[in-house]
């Protein structure tokens, strides 16, 4: 027979509960203790050995290439629309260059402009209404900071409205690149991104950016002139070619055939953009 005394109140059963929880993660986390102390007396092995610890820094993405990783994002900040946050916890300025890695805000931003992809269609974000992803013409620019003294690489998604102040910026580098007198590549020019706030037909104001090729007092354009800092600007290009290749192998879709396509939300954008059909253009005047 249970004796009233055996019989316990919810509170000492939620305590004893408690207490048993309490024992099993100080269990658990002596285990971890254990593992991560016995992890780190392997590393230091390691550290020791220094052919071996520079083998494993030499190797250290072999076979990894394929892995996912967060891309540089640098794009305009519209309040409102976009959802970015600082790294303070705060929302940047409207019209502020955002750069997700580092969570940074910048009013302007010099730069290398390093590729610019070839134009391709995607599927944008589901319409919440319809369930249907329309399509959008999109460019990819990849390209490095100098905002911080330093060469930060970041990729920008151009589409809508945004696509015709890329296509002006390829024409003007077009001069430098052709010239017969002295070509200079994109990469080696200084560019200037500023962005601009234009109306358009459905939805109001957006942020579009403009590109200006910086010039020395004689009118000559800005360029490297370092070596060392060119050949690695070079070797760059390529590699973010091949990033920016994956990542339209990843989102090109069809283009689209006589439905009424509208508005769509840029591939890592939040804001709803006005559409710009390409097929409007004169091809031959496509500078990518």
């Amino acid at each position: 027979m249970t004796s009233t005394k055996d019989i316990k109140t919810p509170e000492e059963v939620a305590r004893d509960k408690a207490e048993e929880i309490r024992a099993s993660a100080a269990k658990d986390k002596e285990k971890r203790d254990l593992a991560t102390n016995e992890a780190l007396k392997g590393l230091d092995r390691l550290r020791q050995n220094s052919a071996l610890s520079q083998m494993y820094q030499e190797s250290a993405n072999v076979g990894a290439d394929n892995l996912a990783s967060e891309l540089p994002i640098l794009k305009v900040h519209s309040t409102g629309k976009s959802k970015s946050l600082l790294a303070d916890g705060s929302k940047p300025k409207d019209g502020a260059f955002y750069y997700r890695p580092t969570q940074s805000q910048y009013d302007d931003v010099m730069s290398h402009i390093l590729t610019v992809s070839r134009g391709f269609y995607a599927a944008g974000i589901p319409d919440p209404k319809t369930g249907i992803s329309p399509i959008k013409w999109n460019h990819i620019v990849g390209g490095v900071m100098l905002n911080d003294g330093d060469m930060k690489p970041f990729y920008m998604y151009f589409t809508g409205v945004k696509v015709s102040k890329l296509w002006d910026f390829g024409k003007e580098v077009g001069k430098y690149v052709k010239s017969k007198s002295f070509p200079i590549p994109m990469f080696a020019l200084t560019v200037h991104m500023t962005a601009e706030s234009v109306s358009s037909k459905s939805f109001g104001d957006n942020w579009v950016v403009n590109f200006e090729v910086m010039t020395e007092e004689g009118g000559s354009p800005l360029v490297i002139e370092d070596v060392a800092i060119f050949q690695g600007l070079k070797t760059r290009v390529k590699q973010m070619e091949e990033t920016i290749a994956q990542i339209i192998a990843t989102k090109e879709v069809a283009k689209p055939g006589n439905e009424n396509v509208q508005t769509v939300q840029a591939i890592d954008e939040e804001e709803p953009e006005e559409i710009k059909e390409p097929d409007v253009v004169n091809p031959d005047e496509i500078p990518f």
